[in-house]
């Protein structure tokens, strides 16, 4: 006996379940990437319903059904760009900035995440207008993300802080970290 996974079909029964006769193929399941250099000349043939992907990784080819193309250029061309930082011993009902960020291009921000010792009110700030705001709380983490899927988008010279305040009569330690897409 074969070692496991085994079937006990014979080979023209496992044909049979993988040929599509509508189609007069096989059946194939694939996600398949190739990365190559230089020209290459391409011929791709998808049965309808089959979702194909050309992409270099930052943009993608799309070819419409009447046989036009469009490259969407939205990926994550650019350059990842962070700032880290740590404030100890902040007492409380102080609004303190834990990290910020100063844009040289155009950018756009991505990320910022943070975490505490006490419960808090973290405040994304663009210039002088909060953009997002999130809280820690009793029985959850005291960490924050705040994630912007397609960035928000800055100008050059903008600043972005990330400030916390809290109410526990503790002092408490704060990090946090800006994350930029330049480009």
């Amino acid at each position: 006996m074969p070692p496991p996974p085994f079937t006990l079909l014979d080979h023209s029964q496992v044909i049979q379940r993988i040929y599509d006769q509508e189609t007069n193929r096989i059946r194939v399941d694939s996600g398949a990437t190739l990365s190559l250099d230089g020209d290459v000349d391409v011929a791709i043939s998808a049965a309808d319903g089959d979702s194909v992907l050309v992409s270099d990784g930052t943009n993608n080819l799309s070819i419409n059904p009447d046989g036009s193309i469009n490259v969407n250029t939205s990926g994550t061309a650019g350059t990842y760009k962070q700032n880290y930082n740590e404030i100890i011993s902040v007492g409380a009902s102080t609004l303190t900035t834990i990290v910020s960020f100063t844009a040289t291009a155009l950018s756009k921000l991505k990320k910022v995440d943070a975490s505490g010792t006490n419960i808090s009110k973290y405040s994304i700030i663009v210039n002088s207008s909060i953009i997002d705001t999130k809280r820690t709380m009793f029985g959850t983490s005291l960490n924050v993300a705040f994630d912007f899927d397609d960035g928000y988008p800055l100008s050059m010279g903008d600043q972005v802080f990330l400030k916390v305040i809290h109410e526990r009569p503790f002092l408490g330690d704060f990090n946090g970290r800006i994350q930029i897409l330049e480009g």
